[in-house]
């Protein structure tokens, strides 16, 4: 046979193969583990590094997520106790606000007998959690003052199924 002149063999490429499907539970997992012994984490020195612990039970993945299965979408874990161990008990899933809410830097202000963060009683109140941030840390307002001020501001809309959720208890 003849071979043509000037033309460049030809290779298949090769298949790509599919993305390895991560598991957000796992994920979850091992962030929880890397923070509490990986002394080169950059989380370490708040957990570990505070004595923070994962149960010896959740030391096993299979464990874990018998306990904590299924990983609601756009959830995290938190601690209820922060000072406590990650275990069973002490963990719960939530969103990224109620786990902010949950610091341990969140100040917490007096607000009709219960301790909430600003931004709880902004969303109650209906207003900008900056403008509360500023009135109650920066400028030092009662609470009174803050979320009644004298002069002619008008809040948003109140949240009416907060408020509820307030004053139930």
């Amino acid at each position: 046979g003849r071979k043509p002149e000037n033309k460049k063999e030809i290779t298949p490429k090769p298949k790509k193969r599919p993305a390895k499907k991560v598991d957000p539970l796992r994920q979850v997992w091992a962030g929880m583990m890397d923070r509490c012994y990986n002394e080169k984490s950059k989380a370490y020195q708040d957990y570990g590094g505070r004595g923070i612990k994962v149960s010896s039970e959740w030391h096993s993945f299979r464990q874990f997520e018998v306990d904590m299965h299924p990983k609601p979408d756009g959830m995290t874990i938190e601690r209820l106790d922060t000072m406590g161990d990650y275990c069973k008990a002490n963990c719960v899933w939530a969103t990224r606000t109620e786990q902010q809410n949950n610091r341990r830097s969140s100040i917490r202000f007096e607000f009709h007998g219960k301790l909430l963060t600003i931004r709880e009683i902004s969303e109650i109140v209906g207003l900008p959690y900056e403008t509360l941030r500023g009135r109650l840390v920066v400028y030092k307002w009662s609470m009174e003052d803050a979320v009644n001020p004298i002069r002619n501001i008008q809040p948003k809309k109140l949240n009416k199924s907060l408020a509820v959720k307030l004053y139930s208890n």
